[in-house]
């Protein structure tokens, strides 16, 4: 078995909210560059900054409607 090198120093970040990656982030000295998946402009009420992927130096966020879904239907 081949054991992986490409460990990102951001891997952590998956899945995390944006503000809280960005934290992550900074307390380690890093500052990444951020990338959105979707129309930034849709950061409307009820909708999440979530990072989906990591690169070297670089985030990549999508925009998720957090909560529970059932929530919606009453």
């Amino acid at each position: 078995m081949t054991e992986r090198t490409d460990f990102s120093p951001l891997r952590p970040c998956l899945g995390l909210p944006l503000a809280q990656a960005l934290a992550f982030c900074r307390a380690r000295g890093m500052e990444p560059q951020i990338i959105y998946t979707g129309e930034r402009a849709a950061e409307e009420e009820g909708l999440t900054p979530r990072v989906i992927a990591v690169r070297e130096g670089l985030l990549v966020v999508s925009l998720f409607r957090d909560g529970d879904p059932r929530e919606e239907e009453a």
